[in-house]
């Protein structure tokens, strides 16, 4: 009973919490080693946050962090810096690919947790059941 309390009452805070922190995170790791990486290189990070948000809480976090890191990346990352305008092509296609991939993980994780839920709500009223 108690697990199925935490998942009922905290996964969805939790995972919007993951979806906002954890870009902020990679951002302020990117901008220490913006030294030896170059800002497409950077945002390679930033699928990290967007994996977990997406794998913890499906759908609507992985979107949050993917715009989130989309954003962060595009002002403080890419050149011209503290901007949101886009100076090179290059940047431009990794930004693009980064909300795409970021995208799709969102809609593939979601449907993996629909896939899921009927299967756990079956296992649980079945333990209820046989529990007496």
């Amino acid at each position: 009973m108690l697990k199925e309390w935490w998942d009922w009452k905290w996964r969805a805070p939790l995972s919007y919490a993951l979806a906002v922190v954890s870009p902020v995170l990679v951002l302020s790791m990117c901008q220490a080693l913006r030294v030896t990486y170059s800002e497409q290189t950077s945002m390679v990070f930033f699928f990290v946050p967007i994996l977990l948000s997406a794998s913890w809480g499906g759908l609507g976090p992985g979107l949050v962090a993917t715009f989130e890191s989309a954003t962060l990346s595009a002002y403080y990352l890419i050149e011209p810096l503290h901007n949101f305008s886009i100076a090179s092509a290059t940047s431009s296609l990794a930004l693009m690919g980064m909300v795409v991939a970021g995208v799709l993980t969102s809609i593939l994780m979601e449907w993996l947790h629909r896939e899921r839920r009927p299967r756990d709500v079956r296992s649980v009223a079945l333990r209820r059941c046989w529990k007496w």
